[in-house]
């Protein structure tokens, strides 16, 4: 079974706060389900400018007590590939879930552009 949600929000602030507030997500006391988030490549491209990343974000949780027979330990592997160009002010994410994925694959894409009726916010 496949599931699909799509949801888009606009924020009243400058492109490059919104983004700039991504990168500062964690650590967050707000969400200590984060245990760690770490960069393991990072690169840009000398023709185009565009900031390529790969973290890898260890999530710890509690499981409902019916998802406790199917996994065992809650311990959630993420990887998280960015783009982010600046000529076009575009910044792309890609998260998925690289552990328990036969019981439950997430994937998350994520698309950051400058609102295109006010361009200041």
């Amino acid at each position: 079974m496949v599931k699909f949600y799509q949801h888009t929000s606009s924020f009243e602030h400058a492109w490059d706060n919104v983004t700039y507030a991504f990168w500062l997500r964690y650590p967050n006391p707000f969400a200590s389900h984060v245990v760690g988030c770490d960069v393991i490549d990072r690169q840009v491209d000398p023709d185009t400018g565009v900031l390529r990343t790969t973290r890898l974000i260890l999530k710890q949780g509690v499981l409902p007590r019916w998802g406790r027979n199917l996994i065992k330990n809650p311990d959630a592997y993420i990887i998280e590939e960015s783009e982010v160009d600046p000529r076009t002010q575009t910044m792309t994410t890609r998260t998925k879930n690289l552990n328990h994925v036969r019981v439950m694959q997430v994937e998350e894409t994520q698309i950051f552009t400058v609102h295109p009726e006010n361009p200041k916010w």
